[in-house]
């Protein structure tokens, strides 16, 4: 017999489906709208009536002193010599209300060569012992300190130094005039107290007195030490 036929070749595979398109993206958002426009500035306030400014406060009033004395300081009583040995040297200063006493030194001056050798601030080496009238009384014992004048005479200087200026109240010395070759009261010559202490008992001093500074005079008197002498007028 005849041989079969073949069968027939099976149908081709159909073509596999397209891939699915990818989802659609999502739209944007919509713009977020412009912010609004700033409010329009505030009309300026309407011009006020110009006010003159009120006055300023009255000042303070100024302190008024009480100090009307216008003398400058001076040397009022001084012992520089004794019997025996010389234990109790002295010098008193009143000091008036206006000036400073922190301005306020003593200078000694040697009438020999005419220096310097010692110098005493009234506001740090002295004592305030009383007051006067528009004076304060100031003293200092000078034990062994103060020399003896002798033929050549000693010398004292009262002095204000007030860091602008020095000024030299009173030069005054005892036994003989000297001038000053050095220091502050450099070229002056003093003035002698015309008194002096030889030998002079221990209750002794060289007292200033009289009415100061139209007829003061010295005389070797009773030692005060912490007052003045009872015949010393003083001008405030």
């Amino acid at each position: 017999p005849p041989p079969s036929p073949s069968p027939p070749p099976p149908p081709p595979s159909p073509p596999p489906p397209p891939p699915s398109p990818p989802p659609p993206s999502p739209s944007p958002p919509p713009p977020s709208p412009p912010p609004p426009p700033p409010p329009p500035p505030s009309p300026p306030p309407a011009p006020s009536p110009s006010l003159p400014p009120p006055p300023p406060p009255p000042s303070p009033p100024s302190p008024v002193s009480s100090c009307m004395c216008l003398s400058g300081p001076l040397l009022t009583e001084m012992k520089y010599e004794q019997i025996g040995k010389d234990t109790d040297e002295f010098m008193e200063i009143a000091v008036p209300c206006n000036i400073p006493v922190s301005e306020l030194y003593v200078h000694l001056y040697n009438g020999k060569n005419g220096k310097n050798y010692r110098t005493y601030s009234v506001s740090t080496d002295f004592t305030k012992t009383a007051s006067i009238g528009e004076f304060d009384i100031y003293f200092i014992e000078l034990k062994k300190k103060m020399q003896n004048g002798g033929k050549d005479g000693d010398g004292i200087a009262v002095v204000r130094a007030d860091g602008v200026s020095v000024t030299v109240f009173e030069f005054l010395s005892y036994e003989g005039t000297i001038t000053a070759s050095n220091g502050p009261a450099s070229g002056m010559s003093s003035f002698d107290v015309g008194v002096e202490l030889k030998k002079s008992p221990l209750t002794t001093s060289l007292v200033r007195t009289g009415s100061y500074p139209v007829s003061d005079f010295w005389k070797v008197g009773t030692a005060t030490a912490t007052s003045i002498d009872p015949g010393l007028v003083l001008p405030c």
